[in-house]
This record gives C-alpha cells, sequence and structure tokens, in this order.
C-alpha cells in the first residue's frame, strides 16, 4: 500500500495517527505500537537492519522466535485447525 508501513508479521498497515496520540498522552507501560526485532537472539540486538515498528500484538506473538520462525508458526497453526476441522474453505 503506497505511503503505508506495514507491521513485519502480522502485515496489517500501522496507524501513526495513534502511535502520535500514544506518545502526546502516554500511559505507563501501555502502547499500541511497539518496536521490535527481526532476530530477538543476535547480538547486538538493536541495529536498524534487526528492528522494525510492530504492533502490540505482533511482538506477543513472535516472542523470542525470529520473523521468519513465527511465520511459519502461524502457518502450523492454521493447518492444525484445517486438520481438527475447526476451519473448512467453502466455495
Amino acid at each position: 500500500m503506497c505511503g503505508s508501513y506495514c507491521d513485519s508479521l502480522l502485515l496489517e498497515p500501522l496507524d501513526f495517527q495513534t502511535f502520535s496520540g500514544e506518545a502526546i498522552e502516554p500511559t505507563h507501560g501501555v502502547s499500541l505500537i511497539h518496536l521490535g526485532h527481526e532476530n530477538p537472539t543476535i547480538q547486538p540486538k538493536h541495529v536498524p537492519e534487526n528492528v522494525a515498528w510492530r504492533t502490540h500484538r505482533s511482538n506477543l506473538i513472535q516472542g523470542n522466535m525470529t520473523l521468519r520462525e513465527a511465520r511459519i508458526y502461524i502457518i502450523k497453526l492454521i493447518a492444525r485447525y484445517f486438520e481438527l476441522g475447526e476451519l473448512d474453505i467453502a466455495d
């Protein structure tokens, strides 16, 4: 999407109006937009090619996995729902 920035894991556009609103009127310990790491295990961790803006939810999902590991985890999770019959793609 032209003119927008998307979360690296969930690929959702980030709302920087929300981000700026949180910066102007912060709530201690609460933020909908975080800095996340492509690979949270490498050292040094805080280098430009390893950080990106993320949603709070995305950061929670990724945890200590690399971005690639988290994407694979999501695919495996969805596959389990299909295997269990919880999801079905109907015509």
